[in-house]
């Protein structure tokens, strides 16, 4: 489904003309832009929990406020809620989110496994310095090995 914006076929064929260093310098222009565009949406929901909008129109939760209102998936809207939660008990955490060196996915899911193994601010800061420049999976391995699940019995 294509935008409604007029200028969306003028913008594509635009593309099609830059050369292959124009559109590599935009598109890091972008990714950038959609990281600062990000965070500001993560300091919104900071202000509407502080003024309590989403209960005042009646959501149960801000879970709920952020798929309905803002139309995020269930997990779009869980990540950027937990994202939320740790810049706010760890703040310089937003460079690293700014530069790319941590996404939402992964900060969201430190952020719950920190919750989960009752960890200490100190430790829970070291396990996102750990996590820095890390994919998502590397993550996921790194947590595993800091505090391995019991194997599921059949």
């Amino acid at each position: 489904m294509q935008p409604k914006n007029p200028c969306y076929a003028r913008e594509m064929q635009n593309r099609k003309t830059l050369s292959d260093e124009a559109l590599w310098n935009q598109i890091r222009t972008h990714a950038a832009t959609e990281r600062h565009v990000g965070l500001e949406v993560i300091h919104d929901l900071r202000e509407i929990v502080a003024r309590r909008l989403d209960a005042r129109l009646r959501y149960d939760s801000l879970h709920q406020f952020c798929m309905e209102e803002l139309k995020y998936s269930s997990g779009t809207a869980w990540r950027r809620i937990k994202t939320m939660e740790a810049l706010d008990e760890i703040p310089e955490l937003e460079s690293n989110l700014a530069q790319g060196l941590l996404t939402t996915a992964s900060v969201s899911q430190v952020q719950s496994f920190c919750v989960r193994e009752k960890k200490s601010l100190a430790e829970k800061k070291e396990i996102f310095t750990q996590i820095s420049g890390l994919s998502k999976r590397k993550t996921e391995s790194l947590l595993a090995r800091i505090a391995p699940q019991p194997a599921r019995s059949e």
